[in-house]
């Protein structure tokens, strides 16, 4: 496993040269934040069609998960504006 590991991505960055090898915020936002993004959006995509899926009985539980999911978020973002 570690030799195609090897092959694949090659040999491990010695210490020395890690410090020019990280991002600055505003690339690392860049190239992080579309991920995050999109895994956001396919949960709610994904508890829907499981609540679908349940019938009608599912579907009436998709308004107290989406109201979950909108606390979660302003928490997430309250915490944000207190460190800033």
């Amino acid at each position: 496993m570690h030799t195609l590991l090897h092959l694949l991505i090659g040999p491990p960055l010695p210490t020395q040269r890690l410090a020019g090898e990280r991002l600055n915020k505003i690339r690392a936002l860049a190239a992080f934040s579309p991920d995050a993004l999109s895994s956001i959006a396919y949960a709610n995509q994904e508890i829907f069609l499981g609540l679908s899926v349940a019938g009608a009985a599912g579907l009436s539980y998709s308004l107290p998960i989406g109201l979950v999911i909108v606390g979660t978020f302003w928490l997430e973002a309250a915490k944000w504006i207190r460190r800033g």
